[in-house]
């Protein structure tokens, strides 16, 4: 077996050949001489940890963004998890045995990633692994798929989408315990068509649930390049990729089909969390050109020692240290107003203005969006420095009932979504389902018990299957009323039903359409 152990480096980066140092900040000039960025979309981080399986194979959709005459794929062996009073970014155990390959179109033969010349790479925790140049054979806007191989007798680690499903819409796949060897076994012999029919493992004990992407895959560009940084809402939790684009959560759909990024958002993160251990994602971050941040919502829900939220003027105050902490110029860093938090009648599902409660903290989030909008206005009675550079993009604007109102506008058709966790399939009998697709979400009461926000998986003209029940089919009567079809792309965002806090009921599809995150913003 071809195979070779990668010593450390002090930037917890592992190179096989030469990575040029990271992108440093450019000025926003009319030109921008080519420098090692972010090439594709498609990147994502490992969230999970398993020790009871041992290996695993992944096929990861990527889009080009460019055309270099080379690029690198950095894959991790470490993994972040949800805020603790330890170091979320964790190390994976063990040495992991890391391979990989891409496929350059769909059902091509693929072709073998090498790292220092070798087909297999063994890695300690902590690290990005970072494979040999490979010669680009794509064009721009060409998806590829770079297939992954994990092997470690201590675990392997994944990305879960625990409320959602992976990419399967553009041939996403994971298998676990795998009978394949990625390194060793011929590489013609391993392809789309038999991955799908699960040959290569077991595809995890809820199918499309699992992945592992790579880090973020550069080469030389010229190009605005994103790094995307938040919390839940920027990373997707409950969105889905049903809508076929490939892209999740509040800012990926407006970046993706324009620009390569870096996604680095993590759910329930907090600015103040991630000032303490965020240093492997800074690292990545590092290599854009250019910041797209959404932090501050957690901070002012829970952050701070009561659990209860820091102050706005706390939060004004991280966010200098943070912004500062980017460097310079201070024009390539985009942050975000923070869109409305509000609670809800379970029988609502945030379709009208009138039914919604403030959090606690409504006038906090308040406070601190309108010094976003007017910086120059004291803050809790303290003037703040100046943005210097920093833009603001208000989505919260076309979100809120009225300008500062904190509140969701209602909605047309408007019910929150959400993907649920049993993932369970029911048949509701309903009044028409003409005009409805498969991936749209629908808000039903059934005579049985069991009402609730579902996502249609199969349809006729009578009859719909509906996708994510959180209650037992056995309740279902067979007959339900329809409230409205919430989006027709399927890629509606969701609420987090558990708490009864509420995410996003009307779907950023409403900030992209409106240009409120415009490819525009982005320019040398």
């Amino acid at each position: 077996m071809s195979h070779k152990s990668i010593r450390p480096s002090r930037r917890n980066f592992l190179a096989g050949s030469l990575l040029l140092a990271p992108a440093v900040a450019r000025a926003a000039t009319t030109m921008c001489a080519r420098y090692v960025g972010p090439v594709t979309t498609g990147s994502a981080l490992a969230d999970n940890y398993d020790p009871t399986r041992t290996s695993s194979l992944s096929r990861t959709p990527l889009r080009m963004r460019d055309t270099p005459p080379t690029f690198q794929v950095i894959i991790p062996t470490w993994y972040v998890t949800a805020p603790s009073n330890v170091a979320n970014e964790v190390p994976q155990p063990g040495s992991t045995a890391l391979s990989a390959a891409i496929e350059w179109a769909e059902g091509q033969p693929l072709t073998r990633i090498m790292f220092a010349g070798d087909a297999e790479a063994s890695v300690g925790g902590g690290f990005n692994l970072v494979s040999d140049p490979i010669t680009n054979q794509a064009s721009n806007g060409q998806q590829i798929w770079i297939w992954i191989q994990q092997k470690n007798p201590k675990g392997i680690i994944y990305r879960d989408r625990v409320r959602g499903l992976i990419d399967f819409e553009n041939g996403e796949m994971w298998a676990c315990n795998i009978g394949v060897d990625l390194a060793t076994n011929a590489i013609s012999s391993l392809n789309a068509a038999d991955f799908r029919k699960n040959t290569y493992g077991s595809p995890s004990p809820q199918a499309n649930q699992f992945a592992f992407r790579p880090l973020a895959v550069v080469g030389l560009t010229s190009k605005p390049t994103i790094a995307l940084m938040g919390a839940s809402r920027v990373v997707g939790v409950g969105d889905n990729y049903a809508d076929g684009s490939g892209y999740i959560g509040s800012m990926e759909r407006s970046i993706g089909p324009n620009f390569a990024y870096i996604q680095t958002a993590r759910g329930s993160e907090t600015l103040t969390g991630f000032a303490e251990w965020g240093s492997r994602r800074l690292q990545l971050v590092s290599y854009c050109s250019h910041v797209l941040e959404d932090f501050g919502g957690n901070d002012l829900l829970h952050s701070g020692s009561s659990g209860s939220g820091i102050s706005a003027l706390q939060l004004a105050k991280y966010k200098e240290y943070f912004w500062s902490g980017l460097g310079k110029p201070r024009n390539r860093i985009f942050t975000l107003t923070i869109d409305p938090v509000t609670n809800a009648p379970a029988n609502d599902y945030w379709t009208r203005t009138v039914s919604q409660s403030p959090v606690p903290q409504q006038a906090e989030f308040v406070n601190f969006n309108a010094w976003l909008r007017d910086p120059s206005q004291p803050l809790e009675q303290t003037t703040l420095p100046p943005l210097d550079g920093v833009t603001v993009i208000d989505t919260a604007a076309v979100q809120e009932s009225a300008p500062g109102s904190f509140l969701w506008k209602s909605l047309p058709y408007g019910i929150s979504s959400f993907m649920t966790y049993d993932r369970a399939s029911v048949t509701a009998t309903l009044a028409s389902a003409t005009g409805l697709n498969v991936g749209d979400y629908v808000a039903v009461t059934a005579t049985g018990g069991g009402a609730g926000v579902y996502q249609i998986d199969a349809k006729t003209d009578s009859q719909v299957q509906l996708y994510g029940s959180t209650y037992d089919s056995t309740r279902w009567s067979g007959t339900g009323t329809l409230y409205a079809s919430l989006c027709a792309s399927g890629s509606e965002y969701g609420a987090d039903v558990a708490d009864g806090i509420h995410e996003n009921p009307t779907g950023y599809q409403n900030i992209k359409a409106s240009g409120v995150i415009s490819s525009g913003l982005f320019q040398f």
